[in-house]
């Protein structure tokens, strides 16, 4: 057997029946092999949709996502992707060709996986270049393993030309057997006890906590309050009694969750490492809060890919309060049985009058075209509970992250973590491939025009393999968002503009219904066109270009 047949098989067995992919010299052959064991190549247009669409089907099925590259360029294009989803602990495998051995420095040593492998090692769990055809398929098997033990995310493995042509014989597809934790130390215990006992906590949920531990999560959080990072709205629906917004890195807050910041005693983070830039947030909207951390123990690449675990359990002081390490369910179990303060605050209420506040102030003001806080509110009043909404970077996503993330029953997909422009068109790809195993109804892609130029080629992507996924286009011809905030930080107008495009021609072009849009009178009978239709569609809709979303307004 050829160890692209083997690696095939292995996928295959794993109940995958597809990959995202493009094609080339260095990997065709097993492109082949997995069409021949019905795995089907998902070919997109540009290497940095095949991660972004793997990172998106991880983060919502929690099993990684499987993108597979050609060597040089090609793996270099995917590593944004990757980065994306080592940002968001989005588990990930990333296959790539590398080139022969014999030829390596042939291209003044850009062509030798010994660099195009290493430059992905900052943003994966373990990447590993094989050295023979046996620890190829090995190695493809622990890589695996460690992209969903711990906090998960995405691992790399690179394999040269002759090697994924070798072959391999005596194959076991078997995988290791998944590490578990062992039962919450009695220290431990007494420890959350004495340190949580009369104390008025609010959690924030980050995204190292696992998909299939939602529902019991869901449970341990009643008549707890609690946040969640942006990236994770929706993970826990958004009609649940204590859930009161999101928190955005060093960045934002939603305004009633700051205002809950200052009533309580202690915030625990929830799958956040102690030094990620939330906890410096929380300290500047209430400084006297001291700020807990559990997370998973890593399972980690150090210097072999089939390393070190640290200890299942660890308590260590840092700066603004405990670091935990260990069972996040156990924890929160533990936590579930203690009688805690709560507050006297109607959650609800308080989210609705912040979005009335919102929408009363943008409801009057005049626009050159249409305003991009009113098509996020007309949005808003659709029928999309059980979408799934992939977002970009920028001040589209401002708006619906204050219009539609705390209110609507919808799971929000988010490129913040590393802030990657051009994420949500290939995202909603990922997403798509996802329905079956979450659930949820469909999928709307919002995206500005300057994110959609960035990976506008995957629109292609779409329509040659049918995917109904809705896509709205805030259209202002700029990068908005850039000249407002370049303004606001350094008082200098940092000029943005990309040019008119008029979308919805580029996608009849491609083969994709769309409409265009720009009169605000048509808006809300458009959307509902969108939402009726029975394959994908895009709505480009022209908007101005100068309103500074109202989150970040002072």
């Amino acid at each position: 057997m050829k160890v692209y047949e083997a690696i095939a098989e292995f996928i295959s067995k794993l109940g995958y029946n597809h990959v995202y992919t493009i094609p080339g010299t260095h990997i065709y052959h097993l492109n082949h092999s997995l069409n021949e064991v019905n795995v089907m190549n998902i070919i997109f247009r540009h290497e940095m949709g095949t991660t972004m669409a793997a990172d998106a089907y991880g983060r919502l099925t929690g099993e990684p996502g499987i993108a597979v590259d050609t060597a040089g360029p090609g793996i270099l294009n995917g590593l944004s992707g990757v980065g994306q989803a080592f940002a968001e602990a989005s588990p990930l495998i990333y296959i790539t060709g590398e080139t022969r051995k014999n030829e390596y420095f042939g291209f003044h040593g850009l062509d030798n996986p010994l660099y195009t492998s290493r430059a992905s090692i900052p943003v994966t769990k373990a990447t590993h270049l094989a050295r023979d055809p046996k620890d190829a398929y090995e190695a493809l098997k622990k890589l695996y393993t460690i992209s969903i033990l711990g906090r998960r995310g995405p691992v790399h493995l690179a394999i040269p030309y002759e090697i994924l042509q070798g072959d391999i014989e005596g194959v076991d597809h078997e995988i290791d057997s998944l590490y578990s934790y062992e039962e919450t130390p009695k220290e431990f215990i007494s420890f959350i006890n004495e340190r949580y006992r009369g104390k008025k906590v609010l959690y924030v949920l980050g995204p190292e906590v696992y998909v299939e531990h939602r529902d019991k999560i869901d449970s341990l959080l009643k008549d707890k309050l609690f946040l969640t990072t942006t990236s994770m709205t929706g993970f826990i629906p958004q009609n649940h009694d204590g859930y009161i917004g999101f928190i955005e890195k060093n960045f934002q807050v939603y305004p009633p969750a700051e205002k809950v910041l200052k009533m309580v005693d202690i915030v625990v983070l929830i799958g956040l490492d102690p030094r990620s830039p939330e906890t410096n947030l929380i300290k500047r909207i209430n400084n006297s809060l001291e700020i807990d951390t559990i997370q998973m123990s890593w399972i980690y690449r150090l210097d072999e890919i089939w390393g070190n675990t640290e200890e299942d359990w660890t308590i260590k002081r840092y700066r603004y309060g405990y670091s935990f390490r260990g069972d996040i369910i156990g924890f929160l179990e533990q936590l579930s049985t203690l009688d805690t303060p709560k507050l006297d605050i109607d959650i609800n209420k308080l989210k609705m009058e912040r979005r009335d506040e919102a929408y009363n102030i943008i409801s009057h003001e005049k626009s050159s075209f249409i305003h991009q806080g009113r098509l996020a509110y007309t949005l808003s009043n659709m029928d999309i509970d059980g979408y799934v909404i992939t977002c970009d970077t920028g001040g589209n996503e401002q708006w619906i992250r204050e219009f539609i993330a705390p209110y609507r029953l919808v799971r929000y997909l988010y490129s913040g973590g590393f802030g990657a422009i051009g994420y949500s068109l290939p995202a909603s790809i990922g997403a798509y491939m996802a329905i079956n195993k979450t659930g949820y109804r469909g999928v709307i892609s919002v995206v500005g025009d300057g994110s959609i130029l960035m990976s506008l080629q995957e629109l292609k992507t779409i329509v040659e393999y049918d995917i109904n996924v809705k896509i709205i286009v805030f259209n202002d011809s700029s990068y908005g968002i850039l000249e407002m905030l370049s303004k606001r930080d350094i008082g200098v107008e940092i000029k943005g503009d990309i040019g008119s495009v008029d979308f919805s021609k580029v996608s009849e072009g491609i083969g994709m219904e769309a409409l265009r849009v720009e009169d605000e009178e048509y808006v809300e009978e458009a959307i509902k066109d969108l939402l009726r239709s029975s394959k994908a569609m895009l709505l480009d809709i022209r908007t101005s270009p100068k309103e500074v979303p109202t989150l970040l307004r002072k």
